[in-house]
């Protein structure tokens, strides 16, 4: 091998042993899992494989971790290696992991994990990543495959914004919470930003006659993007990032399954939790209010039907408080706010963890 490959190989050793699982926790781990790292990474030390190569095999093996601190601990090595390799698409999907796998992950961090991976990195050369794991985690957070680049430093925008408290309350309509989100972008955006804030666009449904109304919506420490994704879900509206600019618009109904047509159906006058509430006790608590609030005679309500990965907890529910809103818009919302989804399967809703 070449000196200055040698040497190089010697530094990502230095600086990526902080981010690998100690020996400690190898051995606490499962035997076959920490058969198979022991060996990745000692092939990485030789040089018989490469950091692309080591992301790859840490991504894989950090399912299998049991213990959420190994876990992010194996993701971190994955996200590090990957950005020594200049891989941005990899060194997103690492992170993408850590931001919806670790509980309390939130931006700042994700700053420190950045900023630890490119310290060694000449400037030019991390600002060049920075920008490129922009636009890979624009694509996986929209599902889409071709994103332009303004438009990917938009939602990457929003997605770094917190907004310390938001609320948001009847008479207040969809146009008065865009106007919201779109001074708290300006005001909490960073400082000596090029350009303050994000535009926003509210496209309103030809056939209506103003702007839909808001229920209430109360979040603390909440991003920009998760914000305005729970803003526009309430009222039946999406968005999208065209030419750096997000426009809000009317969804389009689609054909519903018989439980999800009944969430839809079925109506809440409010909804409340805080820690140390958990999904579980939202659940139970969503599932008894659509029995007391079905409009059919003998009304059933709807079944629900957690589905938490073995050895984990159910996450813990943030601030919410929301009234006169949907059943189905209530369970949307706490999935969103805790990394889960749901489904219809046979005559249970099921609701599970992200991927």
């Amino acid at each position: 091998m070449k000196k200055f490959e040698m040497m190089a190989l010697a530094a990502l050793a230095a600086f990526t042993a902080a981010a690998m699982p100690s020996e400690t926790e190898l051995e606490k781990a499962n035997k076959d899992v920490q058969t198979a790292l022991k060996t990745h990474i000692a092939a990485w030390q030789k040089g018989d494989i490469g950091n692309d190569d080591l992301a790859v095999l840490m991504l894989r093996n950090a399912d299998k971790f049991k213990d959420e601190a190994r876990r992010y601990a194996c993701l971190q090595a994955a996200f590090a290696a990957a950005a020594r390799a200049d891989d941005a698409a990899l060194a997103a999907k690492a992170l993408e992991r850590i931001c919806a796998e670790i509980k309390h992950f939130w931006v700042p961090m994700e700053e420190k994990v950045i900023d630890k991976a490119l310290a060694k990195v000449e400037k030019g050369k991390a600002d060049k990543f920075r920008a490129k794991l922009d636009l890979e985690r624009a694509k996986i957070v929209i599902m889409s495959k071709s994103v332009k680049d303004s438009d990917a430093r938009v939602i990457a925008k929003m997605r770094r914004i917190m907004i310390p408290s938001a609320s948001i309350k009847p008479p207040a309509t969809l146009a008065d919470a865009v106007e919201f989100l779109r001074r708290a972008s300006v005001d909490h955006d960073a400082p000596g930003a090029k350009s303050k804030g994000v535009n926003f666009l509210l496209s309103l449904d030809r056939h209506a006659s103003g702007a839909p109304a808001m229920p209430r919506l109360a979040a603390n420490n909440i991003r920009l993007f998760d914000m305005l994704k729970l803003v526009v879900d309430v009222v039946g509206y999406d968005f999208k990032v065209a030419s750096g600019i997000v426009v809000i618009f009317k969804k389009e109904d689609a054909p519903t399954s018989p439980s999800i047509g009944k969430m839809k159906q079925i109506m809440l006058p409010s909804i409340s939790f805080k820690p140390p509430a958990t999904l579980a006790d939202a659940v139970d608590l969503l599932g008894r209010m659509s029995v007391e609030h079905d409009p059919a005679a003998k009304g059933k309500g709807v079944s629900f039907r957690l589905n938490v990965p073995k050895g984990e907890k159910p996450p813990a529910m943030p601030v919410i408080n929301a009234r006169n809103l949907k059943l189905y818009d209530a369970i949307d919302l706490c999935c969103k706010v805790t990394g889960y989804d749901f489904r219809e399967k046979g005559e249970v809703v099921e609701i599970f963890r992200k991927k």
